[in-house]
């Protein structure tokens, strides 16, 4: 339902963040790019497997938000490592790099597909696009997000959301920056499988975010609504 997005730059910190919001969610995303490159090691991130949470696996490139600039074959690297551990729940693979790679079935149950605007919303039929050539692909997981400048346009997000879940497709869809804020928690009454928290107020993985706390709050309150 929540999955809170962990931008610790060092593994002390993100063992101590493991520990501190264990019992508001046991679903993590560990954004490789914020950890320091002197932090990453395959024994430092099996480590964080023992605790029984689900955890998604995120590299992200500079053109995609990511918080340090990292050469393609790096991210690669761990990416594919994280694929290859069979206690990862997902990985995120940018669609714009990867969408011409080869996955195998079972690789595709747990890889997310991800693509951001930072920029814009989506233009009409754009995202439609998008999720139909990964219907094609056999991708079962995905992520679009956007930057709207209007709530009208940070609306279209749930359309998506009805619309891949007639692909078959476990989308995950929101809009970024004030104006998408609001679809951040809605997306989770329009067919969303989880949305993105941040770990604390200051710890925002990106514009819009809101914090665990906050967000669980706002979300029983909705939930008398819905």
């Amino acid at each position: 339902m929540f999955c809170v997005s962990l931008i610790e730059k060092n593994l002390r910190d993100l063992q101590n963040r493991f520990k501190e919001l264990a019992s508001f969610t046991d679903l993590f995303e560990i954004r490789l790019d914020a950890l320091s490159p002197y932090e990453l090691s395959e024994e430092g991130l099996r480590s964080f497997f023992k605790g029984g949470q689900k955890l998604v696996f995120t590299f992200r490139s500079p053109l995609e938000g990511g918080l340090r600039k990292v050469a393609k074959k790096e991210r690669e690297k761990w990416l594919f490592w994280a694929l290859s551990q069979k206690e990862s729940f997902l990985v995120d693979f940018e669609w714009q790099e990867f969408k011409e790679y080869p996955f195998s079935p079972g690789e595709l149950e747990k890889v997310l597909f991800s693509y951001h605007l930072f920029d814009r919303a989506f233009k009409p039929g754009e995202a439609e696009d998008i999720l139909k050539e990964m219907s094609e692909k056999g991708v079962r997981w995905a992520k679009l997000i956007s930057t709207p400048s209007a709530k009208e346009e940070a609306l279209r997000h749930f359309e998506l959301l009805q619309y891949a879940s007639r692909l078959g497709i476990k989308l995950i869809s929101f809009g970024m920056g004030e104006a998408g804020k609001f679809t951040r928690l809605l997306c989770l009454f329009f067919g969303s499988p989880y949305t993105y928290v941040a770990a604390s107020a200051d710890k925002k993985a990106a514009p819009g975010q809101v914090d665990i706390i906050t967000a669980k709050k706002i979300y029983q309150n909705l939930k008398e609504l819905f």
